[in-house]
């Protein structure tokens, strides 16, 4: 680790915002607990000082100054739990509300210790609330020292006043300097340990989401894959079948592509599939709509609420946007072509949807052995293409 780490550990690019939310939500959750438990340590406190103020136990011990402490803090307390029950939608005044109410806690811890002098002359009470404050909350350096210093000040100051002895007060001043270090070293460390998990998480999460990406979209043409398809059929088969959802489909495949790549290599027809896949997508006309590549030089394209005219137009739009392109090829008649099947069917079950997917096929097909370059349809009602 180096030095400057401790100071301003590194977030993954882009994922400040997401960090500062994350880790917000982490200490408010984290408050939440430590008020709790507050309010009951303090409540048995103030129980057990008043039960011993009524018996008069001790004639040098304030026991209404101690109980009305106790209450304070039990109020603070109750308070801070009402705000996080009704958090401000602004992330500033959450960050705010937890910065101030952590420096209350070691404020508190300091004036307590301060009236321990004359009684115990120990500096307990804001040791613990320091250690508390310091293992429960995520605090970067700035939130660390707006916290502390007010803390810290208040007990050097402090102490010279409520501390007579010489020898004590000195004591005191170097286990202060020596407990700040080490309990600010934990903060810092449990901090930058928070800071490494956020980063190991967020960059596990990303090349989670890339493994997803590869795994339903195509990596060349950036649309969606077969399985893809798949997925997208099983999640919308009960939409189409509870309205019986007019379907067309679409499907295409470049001619002589072989062909294509043997004459001038791979390179160019990695080109012309990332092309038709372009031509493809900006054919559609509806957020429905869904385009993949199947496989090779294979496409399909499906519309929800689209008759069997429109899905035409479409296939036809695609056709002559390849066309204009112009892509040499003079195996396929000079230029690159597609050739394009269409099927309209309505869904009432899965196997109402596979049929038109086959039967857009087999019209894809009849494209082919009438000269290619054509869309062909096949009429369900007729039973041909």
């Amino acid at each position: 680790m180096k030095l400057k780490d401790l100071f301003s550990p590194d977030i993954v690019a882009g994922e400040q915002e997401a960090f500062q939310k994350t880790v917000l939500a982490d200490n408010l959750r984290r408050g939440r607990l430590f008020a709790l438990l507050v309010i009951g340590a303090e409540s048995l406190l103030a129980a057990v000082d008043l039960a011993t103020g009524l018996m008069r136990v001790s004639g040098r011990f304030h026991f209404s100054l101690y109980f009305f402490a106790y209450m304070f803090m039990i109020i603070i307390n109750l308070l801070f739990l009402l705000y996080l029950k009704h958090p401000s939608a602004k992330r500033a005044w959450s960050e705010f509300a937890l910065t101030a109410y952590v420096a209350f806690m070691l404020g508190w811890g300091s004036l307590i210790s301060l009236m321990d002098q004359r009684l115990y002359g120990q500096l307990t009470v804001f040791m613990v609330n320091m250690i508390c404050c310091s293992v429960v909350y995520y605090l970067d350096m700035r939130r660390l020292l707006a916290t502390y210093c007010p803390a810290v000040l208040i007990l050097l100051i402090g102490l010279p006043f409520f501390q007579k002895s010489g020898d004590i007060l000195v004591g005191h001043y170097v286990n202060l300097l020596i407990f700040l270090v080490i309990s600010g070293f934990c903060s810092r460390i449990l901090y930058l340990n928070y800071c490494s998990d956020f980063n190991n998480r967020t960059l596990l999460n990303r090349a989670n989401l890339r493994l997803q990406q590869l795994s339903f979209f195509d990596e060349l043409t950036a649309l969606p894959n077969r399985r893809s398809f798949n997925d997208y059929i099983d999640s919308n088969i009960g939409r189409f079948t509870a309205g019986a959802t007019l379907v067309s489909v679409i499907m295409m495949d470049i001619d002589s592509f072989k062909q294509f790549n043997d004459t001038f290599g791979h390179n160019e027809g990695d080109k012309v599939l990332v092309e038709t896949a372009r031509q493809i997508s900006a054919a559609s006309h509806s957020p429905g709509d869904f385009a993949a590549r199947l496989g090779g030089e294979e496409f399909i394209f499906m519309a929800s609420d689209t008759n069997e005219s429109q899905i035409k137009e479409i296939a036809e739009k695609i056709r002559r946007s390849i066309g204009s392109l112009k892509i040499p090829h003079p195996l396929a008649g000079g230029c690159l072509s597609l050739s394009f099947g269409t099927c309209t069917r309505r869904i009432r079950c899965e196997e109402d949807l596979r049929q038109c997917v086959e039967l857009a096929d087999k019209a894809l097909y009849t494209a082919k052995a009438c000269g290619k370059n054509c869309v062909r349809t096949y009429r369900a009602e007729a039973g041909t293409v």
